[in-house]
């Protein structure tokens, strides 16, 4: 594997983190939403006296996040601090035009006609992906991208080692990194049965229902301050992109790797929370409830940029047949590493 691979392999294990994480700002902009709504409905009563509904909150919200990549942009070196290869050109704009279309898509995308319509748009957006990502091709702009990759890495594996060193002073860590080290992981049912995307997806329609039960029955038994997150399926156009410049030999029309399309996590404030946690899940794997294909124990070995989580993927097996073959994704988060990955801007990154 050549040097410009293994960035883009490694890029590839922080974007399974980051999208994983998006379900942590979704959450709090369902919570925000629900919050404003209750203002303005108590606001509108005319037995209630007004309430004043805060508009710059948002504002501030968006300057935090321009705060901290701007943060990152200065602390680089003055040579990559304007990095993109080129300007936006019209291929950029027909990928909008291209997502857009995919998602008008995601609405029927359980019927025929939908499918076929995404099939015969697949190699136009793909050929159209794969052409945005040309310019890095060459030396020069690979070699100024994985300076930029080491410099953000050099920036937050200092702010997550410091976090890492605590959560990995936790009773119950070392409990934890030995029971998930012990699990015997059924290989054979990695990854998804199936390259083609709508089969993919109409498996992962089925096992997203059973994906919550099993997080809400997970959290049910566990007690304790455990805070599940599960997210909808994930955007087609997302799994088009991850896959357009995919470098483990398959082909870029072939998703069988697309593995986090059902996803979720769950938060806790201790590894021995986690702990417990995982012992119910091994507990509901020897029920038949679940059946682990896979794991990776971040909490040992950190990504290039220092974050820290436990990652299994499994299938759900009270279902039908395809919702049993379908692999979905579930992190296994310590809430100090998710505060300090939102308060210091590292996912925005």
């Amino acid at each position: 594997m050549s040097e410009l691979e293994a960035l883009i392999a490694d890029l590839e294990d922080e974007l399974e983190v980051k999208d994983a994480l998006l379900l942590e700002h979704e959450a709090t902009i369902a919570r925000q939403a629900a919050r404003i709504a209750a203002l303005e409905a108590a606001a509108a009563a005319p037995h209630d006296p007004a309430i004043a509904v805060n508009p710059a909150a948002g504002d501030a919200k968006q300057a935090q996040k321009l705060a901290h990549e701007g943060a990152f942009n200065n602390s680089l070196e003055p040579q990559l601090r304007t990095w993109m290869a080129e300007a936006p050109t019209a291929v950029d704009a027909t990928l909008l035009a291209d997502k857009a279309k995919v998602l008008a898509l995601e609405k029927t995308f359980d019927t025929p006609a939908a499918q076929a319509k995404l099939a015969a748009l697949l190699p136009a957006i793909t050929a159209r992906l794969r052409a945005t990502a040309q310019p890095y091709v060459i030396e020069a702009q690979a070699q100024r991208l994985l300076a930029i990759v080491e410099a953000g890495n050099q920036l937050y594996f200092g702010i997550y080692h410091g976090v890492l060193d605590m959560v990995r002073s936790n009773d119950g860590y070392d409990d934890f990194c030995a029971a998930l080290d012990a699990v015997a992981p059924d290989r054979s049912r990695f990854p998804q049965p199936s390259a083609d995307l709508a089969t993919i997806y109409a498996a992962g329609r089925e096992a997203l229902p059973l994906f919550g039960e099993v997080l809400q029955e997970a959290a049910r038994r566990a007690g304790g301050a455990v805070e599940t997150r599960a997210a909808p399926l994930k955007h087609v156009f997302r799994v088009l992109q991850k896959h357009a410049t995919r470098v483990d030999g398959g082909k870029p029309t072939e998703y069988e790797s697309a593995c986090d399309i059902v996803r979720g996590s769950i938060v806790c404030t201790s590894m021995g929370d986690l702990l417990v946690v995982l012992r119910v899940l091994l507990e509901m794997e020897a029920e038949g409830l679940i059946k682990i294909v896979r794991f990776k124990n971040r909490f040992k070995n950190p990504t290039a940029a220092g974050w820290a989580d436990a990652m299994l993927n499994y299938v759900c097996l009270g279902g039908g047949a395809a919702a049993a073959s379908h692999v979905c994704e579930l992190q296994l988060v310590h809430a100090t590493m998710l505060k300090a990955r939102k308060e210091f801007g590292g996912h925005a990154a």
